[in-house]
């Protein structure tokens, strides 16, 4: 074979794999430009609210039941400025001996009519370390799971709890030496109540 045919050949040869890597791109350009036009993007624009169909109070609180030496020095109220029942304050009493004990019985009522209340937990926050308090503070009468049923008109929508401000049962001896049975000197401490209920 001569050179000029060999160098044709060569020219040719290489014509043909320019084409064919043309044509593959332009396979590949027209495969992406076919995907892009069948490709969509689908938008869900949403607003979502929560109806105002969860209301649990506080409805009532009974006269103390008193042991020992144990006083009221308040009567305890319910409500507060912005919302009624979701708080009980002057709650204010006095201990002087590890046998006193004072027990409030609270009503605590469900006015939604869709859902029942399932309690979770309480929680005590004290002024003072919890090994260091005189006073120790129990809810009773209610357990995890329990629940406050709706206010369907059919089912009883109320629970009786029980309040409890007993002797530290880690310290056996009277108040602190030098405090006296005047309220208004005597020693205090303070604790926040709290009990989580769910909706289920």
């Amino acid at each position: 074979m001569s050179r000029k045919m060999s160098r044709m050949k060569r020219y040719k040869d290489k014509e043909r794999k320019n084409i064919i890597v043309a044509i593959i791109f332009l396979i590949a350009v027209l495969m992406t430009a076919g995907y892009a036009a069948y490709s969509r993007n689908l938008i869900i624009d949403s607003t979502g609210g929560v109806l105002n169909d969860w209301s649990l109070e506080f409805t009532y609180i009974d006269t103390p039941v008193i042991t020992g030496f144990a006083e009221e020095y308040n009567s305890p109220q319910i409500g507060t400025d912005t919302f009624t029942g979701d708080l009980i304050f002057d709650v204010e009493v006095a201990l002087s001996f590890p046998t006193d004990e004072i027990s409030y019985e609270i009503e605590i009522s469900n006015f939604s009519e869709t859902w029942d209340a399932e309690f979770v937990v309480y929680s005590v926050v004290y002024s003072v370390p919890s090994n260091g308090n005189y006073i120790v503070w129990t809810v009773s009468d209610i357990v995890a799971g329990d629940k406050i049923l709706s206010n369907d008109g059919v089912n009883d929508n109320t629970w009786l709890i029980t309040l409890t401000a007993s002797w530290n049962p880690l310290l056996d001896t009277s108040l602190p030496v030098g405090t006296t049975m005047d309220y208004a000197t005597t020693y205090k401490e303070s604790a926040t109540i709290v009990l989580v209920f769910d909706a289920v």
